[in-house]
């Protein structure tokens, strides 16, 4: 009698392991054990997987509401940096995600909720279009990156020197005007702007002597300059010098004065 309970027992269970292999659903069961019986679990074979549970950012979903829903997005990778949009604070751009490397682009790339390349953060000040972590001088709009260099004392380049010229745009002779603009940076009586004098300088940086039209010549060779000289072309007549009886003005004070009439008299030397 027992024998054959026990033959009848084991012909039942044998019959509902067939019927569990061809249908799933007919036995409410728990394979993962996560609470919730296979019927009404999403996923019977995932324990993260379950109506019971809060959605969290992986990819999959785990509170079975039909998605993965811990964004509006859908926990989606759009701009396939590795990180999905529920923890991408920018999926659209690959060089933005937690821990990613931080650019000078004006970007927040590592998610940490600061633009943060440089201590003086990613901006521009100056609106030159330059940002301040690769600006050299983010108050100045006439200094950035690529910039053409001045002669203005300054790096307006950002190359690290103020190199309009050579000499570095200093003033090494104090006439205000920099190396770069000035003809003649060793003499402070010549610099663009000064007024011409008769010293055979270009005091004015035009590009000529021009204290008058001869050019402040010696032609004569009598060591005075044209815009000095009264005559140029004879060595005789030049300031300073002495007067002779000669019908000349030797000195250069506008009168043939070696006598009092004039050193002549009806075309007759009196002196």
């Amino acid at each position: 009698m027992i024998r054959a309970l026990l033959v009848a027992l084991a012909a039942l269970l044998l019959s509902g392991c067939v019927l569990q292999a061809q249908y799933p659903g007919l036995y409410d069961d728990d394979a993962d054990g996560d609470g919730v019986g296979s019927r009404d679990d999403c996923d019977d074979n995932d324990a993260n997987r379950s109506p019971n549970l809060d959605e969290v950012c992986d990819g999959v979903d785990n509170d079975c509401s039909g998605a993965p829903d811990a964004d509006e997005a859908g926990e989606v990778d759009a701009d396939l940096d590795t990180v999905l949009s529920c923890e991408d604070c920018d999926d659209d751009d690959a060089t933005v995600f937690p821990d990613a490397t931080e650019l000078c682009d004006g970007q927040d790339n590592d998610c940490n909720g600061l633009l943060d390349f440089s201590a003086d953060g990613e901006a521009d000040e100056d609106g030159d279009g330059s940002l301040s972590c690769e600006d050299c001088d983010d108050d100045d709009g006439a200094n950035f990156p690529g910039n053409d260099e001045a002669c203005d004392g300054q790096d307006n380049d950002c190359d690290g020197e103020a190199d309009a010229d050579a000499e570095g745009e200093v003033d090494e002779d104090g006439d205000g005007s920099r190396t770069c603009a000035d003809c003649d940076d060793d003499d402070d009586d010549n610099f663009p702007g000064n007024t011409e004098l008769c010293d055979g300088l270009d005091n004015d940086c035009d590009g000529d002597p021009s204290a008058d039209v001869d050019g402040e010549v010696d032609a004569d060779g009598d060591g005075e300059l044209s815009c000095d000289d009264c005559d140029d072309g004879d060595d005789t007549n030049f300031p300073g010098n002495d007067e002779v009886c000669d019908g000349q003005d030797n000195d250069c004070n506008d009168a043939a004065d070696a006598d009092a009439d004039g050193e002549q008299i009806g075309g007759a030397h009196l002196c």
